[in-house]
Parts: structure tokens; sequence; C-alpha cells
């Protein structure tokens, strides 16, 4: 696929509306991962970028990946969050970490029917936004070249909001 079609409004609309098929869902979910495109882009604007695969939307903060919309449910990477209740194993899930630099890294779903987030998994996820900023001076090159605007669009459109651009 060529770079300008991978990188569309339509592309991303269609890979978005593939990982979350039900529009409810979609209304109850890409709030979440705007939010933390939010406090990416409030704290490191210029550190973060947002990829789109065929079967998954992520949001990259330094070297990291710190959200992903896949499977119908969003991934959060969390710090520090030890004093949560234990988060319930789901078979077949990837997990995206741990990461070098990020022993305390833990991971939350997300779900359509759950997505109200507690201060507690906020704060957490928050803190682990913050560390990716402060650990890496720079977007991987590879998130940076691989930036999907075409996704914030979307985005956009479906939350009537507009949304920040990374400053690179």
């Amino acid at each position: 696929m060529e770079r300008e079609t991978r990188m569309s409004e339509d592309n991303a609309r269609n890979v978005i509306e593939r990982i979350v098929t039900d529009s409810s869902a979609r209304e109850a979910l890409l709030p979440v991962f705007v939010e933390s495109i939010d406090r990416a882009h409030y704290v490191a604007a210029h550190k973060w970028g947002i990829t789109v695969a065929r079967d998954r939307v992520r949001l990259n903060v330094g070297m990291i990946v710190v959200c992903t919309l896949y499977r119908g449910a969003v991934w959060l990477a969390l710090e520090g969050a030890h004093d949560l209740s234990p988060l319930p194993h789901l078979d077949g899930w990837e997990y995206n970490g741990p990461y070098n630099g990020f022993p305390d890294m833990t991971e939350v779903y997300v779900f359509p029917q759950l997505h109200e987030l507690t201060p507690a998994v906020q704060q957490a996820h928050y803190r682990l936004i913050e560390h990716a900023k402060d650990k890496f001076s720079k977007l991987r090159s590879t998130a940076e070249s691989a930036h999907n605007d075409g996704a914030l669009i979307y985005l956009e459109q479906i939350l009537h909001r507009t949304l920040p651009r990374p400053l690179y």
C-alpha cells in the first residue's frame, strides 16, 4: 500500500471501525484514546505520534507505546499502579512491556462497558507518559516517520473537536 493511502483519513477510519465495529463502543472508547493524546501533547509536544497498523492504532511517546486501540478495547500502559486492584489477565492479548527502564510498568484494558477511568488508573497512566517524556529526548524515528495525521483527522470528525498535532 502506498504511503499516502496508508496515512489517509479513509484508511484510519477503516482500521478504527474494523477494530471497534460498534459505533456506541467507539463513542465510549475513542475519548479515552484521545485523552491520552491530549496528555502526551501537554507534557511532550515534540515526542509523541500516532501509528496505524492493520489491526491497531498506537500512541507512542518517546520510545514506547503508551496507549493502543486494539481488539475492541483501549490498552493503557501504567506506572506505579501497585495500589490498584488486581487486573484481569486476558488470554490471547499481547502485552507491550515491560520496557527496559520501566520496571513498574503494568497494563489495563478499557472496554466499552467499563470505559470510565478511575483517578488511580488515570494518574498511573499519566505517570507513565511523564516517565516516557523524561526518559527519551525524542520520539522514536520510525514512529515519527510513520505518524498518521489521517487518524487525527478521523478522530476530530467523529468526536467533533480539534486535536493537537505533534511539534516536529
